[in-house]
């Protein structure tokens, strides 16, 4: 709105997506503010000089929006009780809407949930949060702790007057055979947020059945230096379409898995403003990578999914432009954090996929040091 009210083009009723046209408002701006170079990226230099630099044509004061001051929690779609194989990932357990009231936005820092019924934590490797709306993970799966909790989800944002629809899931241990036959569930039983929270809590999904017997998809990761480097080098501000942390993920022979979503943890030095263009690629197609609000994760969600036969593989990588300035010396390291950060899910049973280590890698792994 403060590159249109100062005669930018963009064409009226603008939607907030930063696309081409947005791009060449950015530029033009950048042009007359004297910022080099005008790439048309809104990193570290444009921020200082926008809205507020007396060199620049653009002045006013930052408004910021008012933070909500009231969170409802309600139970979502059902969940039927069904089987929690051995090795399946993001098992559905409790559905949840979360809604914000009219007067502003409200931030979410975390979810705490609970195991409850019959069974036992060991027979989950990890609990995870579901973005529904987007299908994507919300932050890196956790364990729980000895009162059998754990908070799960990363910082997220419920816009005023909006509903989120989320998920917490289970990834079931790789074997459980000692478990076989419990039948456990997750409650929600907490969300944290300095908002007011109204709800019934707790809230409790499906009690689902552990199973130790059948034979759901696999994918095995390794590193791969086809089309990505995985060393460590330099790389100067200004290198665009850099590509890093290659690796190849192969599908095992029970059936053939469907490709969802890719997160990596950016554990480098570099500040998110000092990147753009972040994207991964999967076998060759190029998918845009979504930054969390904390700015440590890029998610990639890819949609209908790519398919992997039984027996194939799959060459995988991240690529960005590097847009920093007067950052010189800082690093950019993309990791696959945890296997559950690669998601997929089986065509025959349908049951959630992630990579095994038996490719030779056990996450996280660093893929590549990039200073610059």
């Amino acid at each position: 709105q403060g590159l249109i009210a100062n005669g930018y083009a963009i064409a009226a009723g603008a939607t907030g997506y930063f696309g081409g046209q947005t791009q060449a408002a950015v530029m033009a701006w950048q042009k007359a503010a004297g910022i080099t170079p005008a790439a048309g990226y809104f990193g570290p230099k444009s921020r200082a000089a926008f809205p507020c630099s007396s060199t620049g044509p653009v002045t006013g004061p930052v408004i910021s929006a008012p933070a909500g001051t009231g969170l409802s929690v309600a139970a979502g779609a059902s969940i039927a009780n069904a089987l929690a194989p051995q090795g399946a990932t993001r098992v559905p357990f409790t559905n949840f809407n979360v809604t914000a009231g009219a007067d502003g936005d409200v931030v979410i820092n975390s979810v705490t949930v609970q195991r409850v019924g019959l069974g036992q934590d060991a027979a989950f490797a990890g609990i995870v949060l579901v973005n529904l709306d987007t299908g994507e993970q919300i932050g890196n799966a956790k364990t729980f702790n000895s009162n059998h909790q754990a908070n799960v989800g990363a910082m997220m944002t419920v816009k005023k007057g909006t509903t989120v629809r989320l998920q917490v899931a289970g990834n079931m241990a790789s074997s459980l055979t000692s478990y076989s036959g419990e039948a456990p569930a997750i409650s929600v039983v907490g969300v944290n947020t300095s908002a007011t929270v109204s709800g019934t809590l707790p809230l409790t999904g499906a009690y689902h059945t552990i199973n130790a017997t059948l034979a759901v998809g696999t994918l095995s990761l390794n590193t791969s230096n086809a089309f990505a480097a995985n060393s460590t080098g330099q790389k100067e501000i200004g290198t665009v379409g850099h590509r890093v942390s290659g690796f190849r993920i192969t599908a095992g022979s029970a059936e053939d898995v469907r490709l969802k979503t890719i997160t990596w943890n950016q554990t480098g030095s570099v500040s998110s403003g000092d990147l753009a263009n972040v994207m991964t690629y999967v076998g060759g197609t190029a998918y845009p990578a979504t930054i969390s609000a904390d700015g440590k994760y890029y998610t990639t969600n890819l949609g209908s999914g790519v398919v992997i036969p039984k027996g194939n593989q799959v060459e995988i990588y991240a690529s960005f432009d590097i847009i920093g300035s007067n950052s010189s010396g800082r690093t950019i390291i993309f990791d696959i954090d945890r296997n559950t950060d690669i998601f997929a899910t089986g065509e025959t049973y349908g049951y959630g996929v992630s990579p095994s280590t038996s490719g030779g890698v056990t996450p996280p792994t660093t893929r590549g040091n990039t200073a610059y």
